[in-house]
């Protein structure tokens, strides 16, 4: 059905400026703001009726059904003259989180949960985007704690996004600011449903809710570029402790220690030759004044060795107690997974190696790995597919649909056909049609 479309700009009505065949709305969930490009028109009789200024407020809405496609700001408004009576506007706009990609957020944080993090996320970065609880009225859904998290001056939407990817070990999170500019932060089992079921069955179609969608467009896709249900995470380096321990032999005058010893360390290091206690430090290429030191090699390794004293005699005890760095590095496996493919040459372990240096503790990199085997174990499933011009309803990237289709094998019943599954929206194109018509163009990932 024809839709009754309103275009306001910086407040004022454009609705009889607006191209409605042309107009585009993209939405990606958890990725970055939703964008619009928009077109108008201005017929004039002695210069232009109108102008549109970078950064003016833009909303497009249908009043038939009450609901807000987009809102936000113009970011790139550019005009070109068609004839000496007609001017043509592109406006190239994003949504309110181009306000939220201009404002920054640090801190560390210590043993709160994830929905405290988030809304005290948006209350630091103070750019107008509303965030509160579920309980208390909000769109926050309440999240696990988090021991430790440390956030460098990063923009608003990459700080949730990192926070989404920290929490995100049994299910996945993200969020999305939606048109009257209040964060959604939530995951796959709290996700807000959209009230949609799009099916291929004409009978359910004269139900309420209940959509029909392009049969040319429609796609249904089973991705295991991906998978990994083995990961080993390595994270930053912690400080431990070595004794190593020679016997001089009379002519040696170096040894080699178990491991690469911590050179900012080695000046407190402890060393004793025949029970006497030694100074010690670290060659650094100037010359040392210690009794003894630490000299490190073109391949990295270090070895002990006399400087100001002399050679150990032969059976002298040489004991150098020594920090040095290791990394934090743990395995996180999904045996389901791996039982599932293990009639494969590889017994069906996928392996993969995550190392990221901001990982503080061996919980936060067991906490990365869940992350990694959760979301990767299994092929991802995604349905594409184009509503029909005579849909009159409306759904946006970040809420959940219904699909049916009676040919689509079902991985959930061993790949018989028919699939009657819950989906989340993960990318979504709306765009006019002749007509005052709108199609939307959805991908969304099986959730159920």
């Amino acid at each position: 059905m024809s839709q009754s479309l309103k275009l306001t700009v910086n407040g004022q009505d454009r609705t009889a400026n607006f191209e409605q065949s042309t107009w585009t709305v993209t939405q990606n969930w958890s990725r970055q703001g939703d964008t619009a490009t928009l077109y108008l028109t201005d017929e004039h009789a002695g210069g232009p009726s109108f102008s549109i200024p970078p950064l003016a407020t833009v909303a497009l809405t249908d009043t038939g059904i009450g609901q807000t496609l987009f809102a936000g700001v113009v970011t790139m408004p550019q005009m070109t003259y068609h004839g000496p009576n007609l001017a043509y506007w592109s406006l190239s706009c994003t949504d309110w989180t181009y306000l939220a990609d201009r404002a920054l957020v640090a801190g560390d944080w210590l043993n709160l949960t994830a929905d405290q993090l988030a809304i005290s996320f948006a209350q630091q970065a103070a750019c107008g985007i509303n965030a509160a609880l579920v309980s208390a009225g909000g769109f926050v859904q309440p999240a696990p704690t988090v021991p430790r998290l440390q956030v460098n001056y990063q923009t608003l939407p990459a700080a949730l996004t990192a926070l989404s990817q920290l929490v995100s070990t049994s299910d996945t999170w993200g969020w999305y600011i939606d048109e009257q500019r209040n964060l959604h932060w939530f995951d796959t089992a709290t996700a807000p449903s959209s009230g949609w079921t799009f099916s291929d069955a004409p009978a359910g179609l004269n139900q309420a809710g209940v959509a029909q969608y392009d049969w040319d467009n429609y796609q249904y896709v089973w991705d295991a570029t991906s998978i990994r249900n083995r990961v080993t995470v390595q994270g930053a380096k912690y400080s431990l402790q070595q004794t190593d321990t020679f016997v001089g032999n009379g002519s040696q005058t170096s040894w080699p220690l178990t491991f690469t010893a911590d050179a900012n360390g080695l000046g407190s290091a402890k060393l004793t030759v025949g029970g006497v206690t030694k100074t010690l430090s670290a060659q650094t290429g100037s010359s040392a004044s210690t009794q003894w030191v630490a000299v490190q090699n073109s391949s990295g390794g270090w070895f002990l060795q006399p400087n100001t004293d002399p050679v150990p005699a032969s059976g002298t005890v040489i004991v150098l107690t020594y920090n040095y760095l290791a990394p934090i590095v743990t395995t996180v496996q999904d045996g389901a997974s791996i039982g599932e493919f293990a009639s494969l040459p590889n017994s069906g372990v996928f392996q993969y190696f995550v190392s990221d240096t901001n990982i503080p503790t061996l919980f936060s990199a067991q906490q990365r790995g869940q992350r990694e085997t959760h979301t990767y174990s299994q092929p991802e499933e995604r349905v594409q597919l184009q509503t029909t011009e005579q849909w009159g309803g409306h759904v946006r990237a970040g809420q959940l649909i219904t699909v049916q289709n009676a040919v689509t094998p079902d991985s959930v019943n061993g790949y018989t056909p028919g699939i009657n599954g819950r989906y989340l929206v993960v990318q979504n194109q709306i765009a006019g049609q002749p007509g005052g018509y709108r199609t939307y163009q959805i991908t969304a990932a099986r959730v159920g």
